[in-house]
């Protein structure tokens, strides 16, 4: 297998890949920073979520399990986590310019054509994800 020029695989040394997921908080600058942080340690991808509200969620969906505070609704906490297609666009940018690679797994239909518009070199579908045929196709 290789991810952009590096190979992976028996005979190769770990590739390690930066869990970001929502960690950013919905924070652009932070995640900006995360991108240098794990460049700083040595990761050779950083890899985001990438949620968009609408495509997952209503505002009149329930809380499946109440973990936010700050969120009335799980599509409020989903609204505050997303990113435009620009602002994920900025981070690939940003991420090549730093030599690392940019990786997020989609949650949506959308969210995979955004990352196939950005240039995302290589796909990780999350766990929940494996059942979406939609997500999948």
């Amino acid at each position: 297998m290789q991810i952009k020029d590096t190979f992976i695989g028996s005979g190769n040394r770990p590739f390690i890949i930066a869990e970001v997921a929502q960690s950013h908080e919905g924070s652009l600058g932070l995640a900006f920073s995360f991108i240098d942080v794990a460049k700083e340690c040595g990761a050779d991808a950083i890899k985001f979520q990438t949620h968009i509200a609408s495509e997952e969620s209503t505002p009149a969906e329930p809380w499946r399990v109440r973990f936010s505070r700050q969120d009335a609704s799980r599509y409020d906490y989903w609204k505050r986590m997303e990113f435009t297609l620009d602002q994920w666009h900025e981070l690939k940018v940003y991420a090549d310019s730093r030599d690392i690679v940019f990786l997020s797994s989609p949650f949506s239909v959308q969210a995979c054509q955004w990352l196939e518009e950005i240039g995302m070199p290589a796909w990780k579908i999350a766990s929940g994800e494996v059942h979406n045929t939609q997500v999948l196709q």
